[in-house]
């Protein structure tokens, strides 16, 4: 029955304002929109939570005649005496005031009832003088303030007052006793003017009276047609009973039996996929906890010590764990509890324990606990909540001594299995799933909203629950389509902000997020070109920033090419993976996107020249430099910040997905609009040795790694195709000029950031980290140059050899298996002449070993 959502608060508008309500029936399909009055009276009659007082105003309102006429009509009188038939009419409405009213509505009354039983007045008005007198003789019997004023009438009376109204005539005397004996002895009740016995006896008398009619008759339906239908009715007065009953109880057998109708009426919920019945279940019974309020310090101590709590919080995730397809908003609140128990240090180890790439064993632990920092110039910081991300760090909170209460409350936390949160988020509906991780993102906000919230902002708490939501997403990795979008966007946003707000360990473990997801998803081949993609997020931060976090990028890179190189077919997609080689490891500066001055006159020189086919040729040095094709983009594109897509320039007249010798790049907008940017190029001199690029201070750890990944893809033959090739020979071209005299390092005297895997940092009023760390905090490691460091070049050295010996096969294989080359295409040009130009580089190296 769809229209029975609707009934309560039609029934509301009916029971304030009769033609509203009714309005709003018809709206929303309980009554046809079409007027029928048939239909109108039929569900005026048979709906018992309407007013009695609002349907005897809404029928005896002369506009509404015609109602009223389709009203009396539906009740049969046949065989019935007038006092009897004037009962069963005016128990399903109450009498208006006025007099007129009451006349109208009598009249109708009278002349139905004369008709049903053949007439055996001399006329109708007969009929209606004695209904009448009923209602009169009834006030008569039984008002009290009548009773006080004049004695009640008698018998005799009450003839003599009918004497000649029946045309003239006199009713029978018999039947006028009847009357009397019968009103006198047993009430005309109005029901809602009496409360208690009197309308209890009533209304069971009504229904047997209904009984024995054919309103009476029992339908038979399957048994549990209206099992949704009662259950809605009686939802919310259970849960209010069972909330009270749990809070005032501390009787364990009760409140256990308390927690038993609520698993019961989440079963329910659950059945039926009430979606917000069981959100609502979750949010009181996380109430229960004394852990939802996450404004307040937690107390391990006053949790252990409750059992009621205890059992509260057992059941909050055994719903989860059973229901978790049919919570929505709830997942908020499950959320909040184990944050109030990260605060209390009470989550369990699994949660703190997330992937680095720089640990020997590949994990760290995220531990909140407070640390007393030294002085700083500005003297403004007394102690912080740092993160300690380190084995000696858990192995010291370990040693604390736990109180009995803690010890219980631990146990109590363990028993609910918290990780199957993450683990079985796998099996939730896509719904569910969507909603959980709106949840985390909503949890995880970054810094650029704390002036909206109004609120201080809390860098831990944003870790944490990133660092949930990767995990729930790796989980979901064969169905992340569906919410890989909101989490892309997320992790942007995270990246950009941490970025511009110099919070470096938020910005970090971001980094290691999006490259983890990237590791994880692009196994999946059908995923690769959307999450190399999003790798162009990393492009759009600053040098300095690039360089503080370059090793965790290098690290993933490398894991990310061992894993899934094969998985890496497209132009743009290489292209993108070479650039971060060269900025994160050798020190290049990101693609720079043009002026609009500069853009305008290359148009001008496009124009001139003509974008023809015939025009795009090659030069007799060998190769076409790629400032020579240039796609033109029009200036109106907007700029918001995006992410970047490092994108080779094609020639306009080749086709898509043709492998060209062109090393150009674009950015592209959050909305897919194109922005051009400074190309990169080979040199055009083949009598040069030196690569025209830029390059910063790198991290010799960094360049090795990404060494590391360049030696990976080119010993073996299958990753370097022409779609790449330029890409890798410039990409080897770079290192060779950041390695060249023993690379171009940050000073071991200068000031570096810490990379000791105790991230102590000191914090603004606000809870901000420092753009960078005090010199006395650095750590050793970064000051350390690994031994390999300076035989990167010999390395690669090889590497451009292994390119030179197989550039024509590389090409020849490729057109053998079917593959499109670009007809510019040179070999000369594009490979032996810059891998030439690159080992002669390397003869400039001071180092006897190298030249």
């Amino acid at each position: 029955m769809p229209e029975l959502p609707w009934l309560p608060q039609g029934n509301e508008y009916f029971n304030h304002k009769p033609k509203k309500g009714l309005q709003f029936f018809q709206e929303h399909g309980v009554l046809s929109a079409k007027f029928d009055s048939q239909e109108i009276v039929t569900f005026l009659r048979e709906n018992p939570a309407l007013d009695k007082v609002k349907i005897g105003e809404y029928i005896s309102n002369r506009n509404n005649l015609q109602i009223l006429e389709a009203y009396v009509k539906m009740f049969d009188f046949t065989s019935i005496r007038i006092d009897d038939a004037l009962r069963m009419y005016l128990e399903t409405f109450r009498l208006p005031g006025e007099a007129p009213l009451i006349s109208l509505v009598l009249e109708h009354f009278a002349d139905h009832w004369h008709k049903c039983n053949g007439e055996p007045f001399v006329n109708a008005d007969a009929a209606f003088t004695l209904a009448y007198a009923v209602i009169m003789l009834n006030v008569d019997q039984h008002n009290n303030n009548v009773k006080r004023q004049n004695n009640p009438m008698t018998c005799e009376e009450f003839k003599k007052n009918l004497k000649g109204v029946n045309g003239g005539l006199d009713f029978d005397q018999n039947m006028l006793d009847e009357i009397y004996n019968a009103i006198k002895n047993d009430e005309i009740v109005m029901p809602a003017e009496h409360t208690g016995l009197v309308k209890e006896n009533y209304l069971w008398k009504v229904l047997l009276r209904r009984g024995s009619t054919k309103e009476g008759v029992y339908y038979h339906t399957a048994s549990d047609d209206f099992d949704e239908n009662l259950f809605s009715l009686i939802w919310g007065p259970v849960v209010s009973a069972l909330s009270f009953v749990f809070s005032k109880s501390e009787d364990v057998n009760v409140y256990k039996r308390a927690l038993n109708g609520f698993e019961s009426c989440a079963s329910i919920s659950a059945h039926f996929t009430n979606t917000k019945n069981l959100d609502m279940l979750v949010l009181t019974l996380c109430k229960f906890t004394m852990l939802h309020n996450t404004q307040q310090k937690v107390n391990p101590v006053a949790f252990g010590a409750s059992p009621k709590a205890q059992a509260a919080f057992k059941a909050v995730f055994a719903m989860v764990h059973q229901h978790g397809d049919n919570v929505r908003e709830g997942w908020k609140h499950v959320l909040l509890l184990i944050l109030s128990l990260y605060n209390a240090n009470l989550v369990p180890k699994t949660f703190l324990e997330v992937e680095d790439f720089t640990e020997p064993d590949g994990k760290i632990l995220l531990i909140c606990e407070p640390v007393q920092m030294q002085k700083q110039d500005s003297n403004i910081f007394s102690s912080l909540y740092s993160y300690m991300v380190s084995s000696s760090s858990s192995e010291n909170l370990n040693n604390k001594m736990r109180t009995i209460e803690e010890q219980q409350a631990e146990k109590c936390i363990e028993q609910c299995n918290l990780d199957q949160l993450i683990t079985d988020s796998k099996f939730l509906h896509e719904e569910a799933l969507q909603e959980l991780v709106k949840a985390l993102i909503d949890l995880s906000w970054g810094p650029d909203v704390e002036k909206s919230l109004g609120c201080t902002y809390n860098e831990n708490v944003t870790v944490f629950f990133l660092e949930l939501l990767l995990k729930v997403v790796i989980q979901n990795r064969d169905r992340v389509m569906s919410i890989w979008q909101v989490v892309h966007n997320h992790l942007y946003t995270l990246i950009v902000n941490a970025s511009h707000l110099d919070y470096q360990f938020l910005l970090e473990r971001s980094v290691v997020g999006l490259l983890r997801l990237a590791i994880r998803l692009m196994r999946n081949e059908e995923m690769s070109p959307a999450v190399v993609q999003s790798l162009r997020m990393l492009l759009l931060l600053k040098t300095t920033t690039l360089f503080k976090i370059s090793i965790q990028i290098s690290c993933g890179l490398y894991e990310l090419l061992k894993t899934s190189a094969q998985n890496i077919h497209t132009n743009t997609d290489w292209s993108i993976i070479f650039t971060l080689l060269e900025c994160v490891g050798a020190g290049a500066l990101p693609p720079k996107p043009l002026s609009d001055e500069i853009l305008a006159e290359q148009e001008l020189k496009l124009e001139g020249n003509g974008t023809g086919e015939e025009e795009v040729t090659v030069s007799e040095k060998g190769y076409q430099s790629d400032s020579e094709v240039i796609t033109p983009v029009s200036k109106d594109s907007s700029r918001s910040q995006s992410p970047v897509a490092a994108v080779t320039c094609t020639n306009p007249s080749t086709p898509v997905n043709t492998p060209t010798n062109h090393g150009g790049w674009i950015l592209l907008g959050a909305e897919g609009e194109i922005q051009p940017v400074i190309g990169r190029t080979l040199s055009a001199d083949q009598y040069g040795l030196a690569l025209d690029c830029n390059l910063g201070l790198h991290k010799p750890k960094s360049l090795l790694k990404c060494c590391e990944s360049l030696a990976f893809l080119v010993r073996d033959v299958a990753h370097i195709t022409p779609y790449n090739f330029d890409n890798c020979v410039h990409c080897v071209r770079t290192f060779v000029e950041a390695s060249l005299n023993g690379g171009k390092i940050k000073d071991s005297t200068s000031t570096r950031e810490s990379r000791s895997r105790k991230m102590s940092r000191t914090r603004s009023s606000h809870g901000r980290s420092p753009a960078t760390s005090s010199p006395d905090e650095d750590d050793s490691e970064d000051e350390y140059v690994p031994s390999g460091y300076y035989q990167t070049s010999i390395q690669l050295l090889d590497l451009m050899h292994t390119l030179h010996t197989r550039t024509a096969q590389i090409f020849r294989w490729w057109a053998e298996e079917g593959g499109e080359i670009a007809k510019e295409t040179s070999l000369w040009g594009q490979g032996w002449c810059p891998l030439l130009q690159g080992i002669a580089r390397l003869c400039c190296d001071n180092r006897r070993q190298v030249y």
